[in-house]
């Protein structure tokens, strides 16, 4: 017993240590200016009655309004918060590794669950849950879930629905879990599922409740779109983007926002698949592996259920911070490749583990920096997107907000461009022009200033196109035209 906390308490305090650069992040511009605006509230009556931001969820808005007393609208606590309950589901996803793997015991358990504990909680794509002030209640619903999971794999069910209530009531699309619960019946536990349904019934009856109450929350402060796609592109998203997110896993690059349209998403789908039949091949072939991979990839298509296009909520076709706890099943099945492969060849498994891990602990530092405020954030969002409807607004919002307005009225200007029928930049783009009083010349030179920040980049594209509006503001001017050849020679 005392390893095995030793061992929980070396994965808390890596992934800690990994994600520890967030304490200095700021708060972003997108959806945290609503959560705080309802922490500020404090613990009223309302948080219990009502939801609040499309979502009910008392305790994690009673959370949110505990950590408002302490400091105020601070960053520093807020992500402090997020870190410990990360790191507390790092030790939670080993002890539930440690529950699993008994069932069929090894010298190599203990290393077994500590690799399937930190390929949880240093995979790149925790980084959106972890950074985003706003997904806080995803965290803090994770360390329910899997405390809920621990408790009931040692036997204690009454008080594994009530962990399960808490994952509720810190956000509702956890409401998968007596599902998960089947599933572990069936492997790796191995009892028959109809012998044992009853004991199921309070948690089904606890998702039922909260995903109605969920449904309604959602609609009230209209999340769910009613113009938006249509039933078949809902079947699209079901059917395609649990390859997404299986690419994703495979290869953690290009992290974003992923919006409605399928220009960014499409291409990873298509990686996904390949990769799914490559495995389902290897598989065929080698049967030991037949169950494990079922097993994972049943467990992530059951928890990312209400979130695939069953429902469709906002503007985003998918997004990293869903993948949070459909992940555990991978890194527990990669818990279950090292134990393998280190009876046989312990040192080449230890080896592999390393190198997989640190090259997770490595992108994960450097998709951290990318969240350290909003205008970074937007920008490389701009840069693995470029014709995102949503970015370009944001980044302007949080460009006016360090005072520079004249880069922010550029990005507004070309989002008129891209996207004609978004009235709201279209009076933003009028107000602005009003407001600092722009001239055909000052026009000009922001449009020029800004293509030479793309030169720097390397964008020769984007910097061919605003020297060709300073070109279009000034005609005469020699200087631009010859940025504007140079700009087009470089572009490919």
């Amino acid at each position: 017993m005392k390893t095995s906390s030793r061992a929980a308490f070396v994965a808390a305090a890596i992934t800690a240590a990994v994600f520890f650069p967030l304490l200095a992040n700021a708060f972003l511009n997108y959806d945290d200016p609503l959560f705080l605006a309802v922490a500020a509230r404090g613990l009223t009556s309302d948080l219990l009655t009502k939801s609040q931001v499309c979502n009910y969820a008392p305790l994690f808005s009673a959370v949110m309004a505990l950590l408002y007393k302490l400091r105020g609208a601070e960053p520093f606590v807020f992500h402090l918060a997020s870190v410990i309950a990360h790191a507390a589901n790092a030790a939670l996803v080993f002890a539930v590794a440690r529950e699993l793997l008994a069932k069929t015991p090894s010298k190599d358990d203990e290393a077994a669950a500590l690799v399937a504990a930190l390929c949880f909680a240093l995979h790149p794509l925790r980084v959106q849950s972890v950074a985003w002030m706003s997904d806080l209640d995803g965290v803090l619903s994770g360390t329910f879930f899997l405390g809920a999971l621990l408790l009931w794999l040692r036997g204690r069910k009454a008080a594994s629905w009530a962990s399960f209530v808490g994952a509720l009531l810190c956000k509702s699309t956890v409401v998968p879990f007596p599902f998960v619960l089947v599933g572990l019946d069936v492997w790796p536990l191995r009892r028959d599922p109809r012998r044992h349904w009853k004991e199921k019934i309070p948690f089904f009856a606890a998702s039922a409740i909260f995903l109605v109450s969920a449904f309604y929350a959602q609609q009230d402060c209209h999340a769910i779109p009613g113009d938006g796609p249509t039933g078949s592109f809902r079947l699209q998203q079901l059917c395609s983007t649990p390859f997404f997110y299986f690419s994703k896993l495979l290869w953690p690059v290009r992290l974003s926002f992923y919006e409605r349209g399928w220009d960014i998403v499409g291409p990873q789908i298509l990686i996904g698949v390949a990769a799914a039949a490559v495995f389902a091949a290897i598989a065929y072939r080698w049967r030991p592996l037949r169950v494990p991979l079922a097993a994972a990839f049943a467990w992530q298509i059951l928890v990312l259920g209400p979130v695939s296009g069953l429902l469709l909520l906002g503007h985003e076709v998918a997004a990293d911070r869903y993948f949070y706890l459909p992940g555990v099943s991978w890194a527990l099945l990669a818990g279950a490749g090292f134990r393998a492969l280190a009876r046989v060849r312990p040192r080449v498994a230890v080896a592999a583990a390393a190198l997989v891990l640190a090259s997770y602990a490595g992108l994960t530092r450097a998709y951290c920096a990318v969240w350290k405020d909003s205008s970074t954030l937007w920008r490389y969002t701009l840069k693995v997107d470029p014709i995102s409807a949503h970015t370009r607004p944001n980044l302007a919002g949080a460009l006016s907000e360090e005072g520079r307005y004249g880069e922010a009225f550029l990005y507004l200007e070309e989002q008129v461009r891209l996207y004609p029928a978004d009235a709201v930049s279209q009076k933003r783009v009028a107000e602005m022009s009003a407001q600092l009083k722009l001239t055909a010349s000052d026009r000009a030179r922001l449009h020029a200033e800004l293509a030479r920040e793309f030169m720097g980049r390397d964008e020769y594209v984007k910097a061919a196109w605003h020297f060709g509006k300073a070109v279009q503001y000034e005609p005469k001017s020699r200087v631009y035209k010859a940025q504007l050849d140079a700009a087009r020679r470089s572009a490919p």
